[in-house]
Protein backbone atom coordinates (compact mmCIF):
# COMPACT_ATOMS: atom_id res chain seq x y z
CA UNK A 1 0.00 0.00 0.00
CA UNK A 2 1.18 3.57 -0.94
CA UNK A 3 1.71 6.29 1.25
CA UNK A 4 0.55 9.26 0.80
CA UNK A 5 1.08 12.37 2.62
CA UNK A 6 -1.14 15.64 3.01
CA UNK A 7 0.66 19.10 3.93
CA UNK A 8 -1.67 20.41 7.05
CA UNK A 9 -0.31 23.76 6.40
CA UNK A 10 -2.87 24.24 3.27
CA UNK A 11 -6.37 24.10 2.99
CA UNK A 12 -8.05 20.96 3.35
CA UNK A 13 -11.37 21.05 1.78
CA UNK A 14 -14.47 18.59 1.13
CA UNK A 15 -12.71 16.67 -1.71
CA UNK A 16 -9.46 16.21 0.33
CA UNK A 17 -10.99 15.07 3.02
CA UNK A 18 -12.90 12.36 1.32
CA UNK A 19 -9.84 11.15 0.14
CA UNK A 20 -8.10 10.88 3.53
CA UNK A 21 -11.06 8.86 4.78
CA UNK A 22 -10.39 6.79 1.55
CA UNK A 23 -6.99 5.95 1.71
CA UNK A 24 -7.22 4.62 5.54
CA UNK A 25 -10.37 2.81 4.78
CA UNK A 26 -8.31 1.15 2.56
CA UNK A 27 -5.71 0.64 4.77
CA UNK A 28 -8.21 -0.54 7.83
CA UNK A 29 -9.52 -3.64 5.34
CA UNK A 30 -6.25 -4.19 3.81
CA UNK A 31 -6.04 -8.61 3.41
CA UNK A 32 -9.68 -9.09 4.61
CA UNK A 33 -12.42 -10.60 2.28
CA UNK A 34 -15.60 -8.96 2.65
CA UNK A 35 -18.95 -10.99 1.94
CA UNK A 36 -21.94 -8.61 0.91
CA UNK A 37 -24.92 -10.34 0.57
CA UNK A 38 -26.45 -10.25 -2.43
CA UNK A 39 -28.85 -7.91 -3.95
CA UNK A 40 -31.25 -10.71 -5.51
CA UNK A 41 -31.79 -12.04 -1.65
CA UNK A 42 -32.09 -9.01 -0.68
CA UNK A 43 -35.24 -8.25 -2.59
CA UNK A 44 -37.25 -11.00 -1.74
CA UNK A 45 -40.08 -11.08 1.08
CA UNK A 46 -38.29 -12.09 4.57
CA UNK A 47 -40.08 -14.73 6.60
CA UNK A 48 -40.37 -13.14 10.03
CA UNK A 49 -41.21 -14.61 13.10
CA UNK A 50 -43.14 -13.19 15.94
CA UNK A 51 -43.38 -14.40 19.03
CA UNK A 52 -46.20 -13.06 20.91
CA UNK A 53 -45.08 -10.80 24.50
CA UNK A 54 -46.51 -11.75 27.76
CA UNK A 55 -49.28 -9.31 27.68
CA UNK A 56 -50.29 -10.18 24.33
CA UNK A 57 -50.79 -13.42 26.01
CA UNK A 58 -52.78 -12.13 28.56
CA UNK A 59 -55.09 -10.06 26.39
CA UNK A 60 -55.92 -13.08 24.13
CA UNK A 61 -56.69 -15.37 27.61
CA UNK A 62 -59.00 -12.64 27.98
CA UNK A 63 -60.37 -11.32 25.16
CA UNK A 64 -61.08 -15.03 23.40
CA UNK A 65 -62.19 -18.25 24.57
CA UNK A 66 -58.98 -20.87 24.61
CA UNK A 67 -58.84 -24.32 22.74
CA UNK A 68 -59.32 -26.72 24.86
CA UNK A 69 -60.05 -30.65 24.88
CA UNK A 70 -64.06 -31.40 24.54
CA UNK A 71 -65.48 -31.56 27.62
CA UNK A 72 -66.58 -35.36 27.54
CA UNK A 73 -62.41 -35.63 27.21
CA UNK A 74 -61.81 -34.19 30.40
CA UNK A 75 -61.70 -35.87 33.85
CA UNK A 76 -64.57 -34.17 36.09
CA UNK A 77 -63.01 -36.04 38.90
CA UNK A 78 -60.01 -33.51 38.62
CA UNK A 79 -62.20 -30.07 38.89
CA UNK A 80 -64.02 -28.67 41.82
CA UNK A 81 -67.11 -31.01 41.23
CA UNK A 82 -70.27 -30.97 43.24
CA UNK A 83 -73.08 -33.00 41.93
CA UNK A 84 -75.64 -31.80 44.31
CA UNK A 85 -75.65 -28.59 42.74
CA UNK A 86 -75.58 -29.48 39.41
CA UNK A 87 -78.36 -33.09 39.58
CA UNK A 88 -80.93 -30.86 38.05
CA UNK A 89 -79.41 -30.57 34.44
CA UNK A 90 -76.64 -32.81 32.88
CA UNK A 91 -76.09 -30.15 30.02
CA UNK A 92 -75.28 -27.65 32.71
CA UNK A 93 -72.96 -29.67 34.13
CA UNK A 94 -71.02 -30.16 30.84
CA UNK A 95 -71.26 -26.22 30.06
CA UNK A 96 -69.84 -25.49 32.98
CA UNK A 97 -66.26 -27.09 32.86
CA UNK A 98 -64.71 -24.25 31.09
CA UNK A 99 -66.25 -21.45 32.83
CA UNK A 100 -64.58 -23.51 36.09
CA UNK A 101 -61.20 -23.70 34.15
CA UNK A 102 -61.11 -20.29 33.70
CA UNK A 103 -62.13 -19.50 37.03
CA UNK A 104 -59.40 -22.10 38.25
CA UNK A 105 -56.81 -19.98 36.13
CA UNK A 106 -58.20 -16.46 37.47
CA UNK A 107 -57.40 -17.34 40.55
CA UNK A 108 -54.36 -18.78 40.24
CA UNK A 109 -52.84 -15.19 38.65
CA UNK A 110 -54.39 -13.33 41.35
CA UNK A 111 -52.26 -10.10 41.80
CA UNK A 112 -52.25 -7.16 44.82
CA UNK A 113 -51.81 -3.50 44.40
CA UNK A 114 -47.79 -2.01 43.40
CA UNK A 115 -47.77 -0.42 46.66
CA UNK A 116 -47.78 -3.35 48.85
CA UNK A 117 -44.43 -5.00 47.25
CA UNK A 118 -42.33 -2.88 49.75
CA UNK A 119 -44.78 -3.33 52.35
CA UNK A 120 -45.18 -7.42 52.43
CA UNK A 121 -43.13 -10.82 51.26
CA UNK A 122 -44.48 -12.30 48.46
CA UNK A 123 -41.13 -14.49 48.47
CA UNK A 124 -42.34 -17.32 49.93
CA UNK A 125 -46.11 -17.32 49.78
CA UNK A 126 -47.86 -19.85 47.90
CA UNK A 127 -49.99 -18.88 44.35
CA UNK A 128 -52.74 -21.39 44.64
CA UNK A 129 -54.32 -20.40 48.27
CA UNK A 130 -56.89 -18.86 46.19
CA UNK A 131 -57.59 -22.27 43.97
CA UNK A 132 -56.61 -25.10 46.60
CA UNK A 133 -60.07 -24.30 48.29
CA UNK A 134 -62.35 -24.88 45.16
CA UNK A 135 -61.30 -28.41 45.28
CA UNK A 136 -62.88 -29.37 48.99
CA UNK A 137 -65.36 -26.66 50.27
CA UNK A 138 -68.34 -26.09 48.22
CA UNK A 139 -69.39 -22.52 50.36
CA UNK A 140 -65.70 -21.15 48.97
CA UNK A 141 -66.47 -22.82 45.27
CA UNK A 142 -69.36 -20.87 44.70
CA UNK A 143 -68.12 -17.63 46.38
CA UNK A 144 -64.98 -18.17 43.64
CA UNK A 145 -67.15 -18.52 40.87
CA UNK A 146 -69.63 -15.42 41.82
CA UNK A 147 -65.83 -13.59 41.75
CA UNK A 148 -64.89 -14.42 38.79
CA UNK A 149 -68.22 -13.67 37.14
CA UNK A 150 -68.59 -10.59 38.57
CA UNK A 151 -64.43 -9.55 37.23
CA UNK A 152 -65.61 -10.84 33.99
CA UNK A 153 -69.34 -10.46 33.28
CA UNK A 154 -68.74 -9.84 29.54
CA UNK A 155 -66.35 -13.08 29.10
CA UNK A 156 -69.25 -15.59 29.86
CA UNK A 157 -71.54 -14.89 27.38
CA UNK A 158 -69.19 -18.21 24.97
CA UNK A 159 -69.03 -20.83 27.90
CA UNK A 160 -72.48 -20.04 29.81
CA UNK A 161 -74.75 -22.93 29.88
CA UNK A 162 -78.63 -22.57 28.87
CA UNK A 163 -79.00 -22.55 32.65
CA UNK A 164 -76.93 -19.26 33.20
CA UNK A 165 -77.39 -17.52 30.16
CA UNK A 166 -77.91 -14.52 32.07
CA UNK A 167 -74.48 -13.99 33.73
CA UNK A 168 -75.95 -11.57 36.60
CA UNK A 169 -78.37 -14.41 37.73
CA UNK A 170 -75.63 -17.02 37.70
CA UNK A 171 -73.18 -15.03 39.48
CA UNK A 172 -76.38 -13.71 42.13
CA UNK A 173 -77.02 -17.56 42.52
CA UNK A 174 -73.95 -18.73 42.94
CA UNK A 175 -73.11 -16.05 46.14
CA UNK A 176 -76.24 -16.84 47.39
CA UNK A 177 -75.29 -20.48 47.90
CA UNK A 178 -72.54 -19.97 49.48
CA UNK A 179 -73.89 -17.38 51.39
CA UNK A 180 -76.04 -19.81 52.75
CA UNK A 181 -73.78 -22.50 53.47
CA UNK A 182 -71.22 -19.80 55.39
CA UNK A 183 -74.42 -19.03 57.26
CA UNK A 184 -75.26 -22.44 58.16
CA UNK A 185 -71.17 -23.02 59.13
CA UNK A 186 -70.93 -20.27 61.43
CA UNK A 187 -73.33 -21.91 63.91
CA UNK A 188 -71.55 -24.96 64.25
CA UNK A 189 -68.10 -26.03 65.47
CA UNK A 190 -66.47 -25.08 62.30
CA UNK A 191 -67.21 -21.32 62.65
CA UNK A 192 -63.71 -20.17 63.20
CA UNK A 193 -61.83 -22.25 61.15
CA UNK A 194 -59.32 -21.08 58.35
CA UNK A 195 -61.58 -22.50 55.81
CA UNK A 196 -64.27 -20.47 57.14
CA UNK A 197 -62.34 -17.52 57.41
CA UNK A 198 -61.16 -17.55 53.71
CA UNK A 199 -64.66 -18.21 52.81
CA UNK A 200 -65.50 -14.93 54.20
CA UNK A 201 -62.71 -13.18 52.76
CA UNK A 202 -63.74 -13.83 49.07
CA UNK A 203 -67.32 -12.92 50.05
CA UNK A 204 -65.84 -9.71 50.88
CA UNK A 205 -64.02 -9.63 47.27
CA UNK A 206 -67.01 -10.50 45.34
CA UNK A 207 -69.09 -7.59 47.17
CA UNK A 208 -65.80 -5.07 45.74
CA UNK A 209 -65.70 -6.32 42.42
CA UNK A 210 -69.84 -5.13 42.67
CA UNK A 211 -68.75 -1.92 44.01
CA UNK A 212 -71.07 -2.45 46.59
CA UNK A 213 -68.63 -1.38 49.29
CA UNK A 214 -71.00 -0.91 52.31
CA UNK A 215 -71.58 -4.87 51.99
CA UNK A 216 -68.42 -6.02 51.85
CA UNK A 217 -67.36 -3.94 55.11
CA UNK A 218 -69.83 -6.71 56.73
CA UNK A 219 -67.99 -9.45 55.69
CA UNK A 220 -64.75 -7.48 56.86
CA UNK A 221 -66.09 -7.07 60.16
CA UNK A 222 -67.20 -10.93 60.40
CA UNK A 223 -63.57 -11.49 59.88
CA UNK A 224 -62.10 -9.17 62.01
CA UNK A 225 -65.13 -10.80 64.65
CA UNK A 226 -63.36 -14.20 64.26
CA UNK A 227 -60.08 -13.35 64.33
CA UNK A 228 -60.78 -11.91 68.07
CA UNK A 229 -62.09 -15.22 68.91
CA UNK A 230 -58.98 -16.97 67.54
CA UNK A 231 -56.62 -15.16 69.64
CA UNK A 232 -55.95 -12.00 67.37
CA UNK A 233 -54.25 -11.11 64.06
CA UNK A 234 -50.30 -11.97 65.77
CA UNK A 235 -51.93 -14.90 66.49
CA UNK A 236 -53.00 -15.85 62.76
CA UNK A 237 -49.74 -14.40 61.44
CA UNK A 238 -47.64 -16.65 63.58
CA UNK A 239 -50.09 -19.68 62.12
CA UNK A 240 -50.62 -18.59 58.68
CA UNK A 241 -48.84 -15.81 57.64
CA UNK A 242 -49.90 -16.00 53.98
CA UNK A 243 -53.43 -15.92 55.18
CA UNK A 244 -52.55 -13.18 57.17
CA UNK A 245 -51.36 -11.22 54.01
CA UNK A 246 -54.57 -11.64 52.18
CA UNK A 247 -56.21 -9.80 54.81
CA UNK A 248 -53.74 -7.35 55.31
CA UNK A 249 -54.50 -6.45 51.01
Amino acid sequence: MNFEFIDNNGTIDRALRKQIRSHVAKGRNAGKKVNRPSRRNLQRPSKTITTETQSTRIQTVLTQPQTRPSTSSLPLVTLPWYPGHWEHDANAAKGSVPLILRAISFFSEMRHPRELDSALDYVTESHTIWVQPMFVDEAYFHGAMAVFMAAFPNLLAPTVSSVDKDSLTARVRHNCLALRMINSRLSGRDAFTDETLIVVLVLGLYERYQGEYHRGLVHLNGVQRILELRGGLRSLVKTRPDLARKIFR
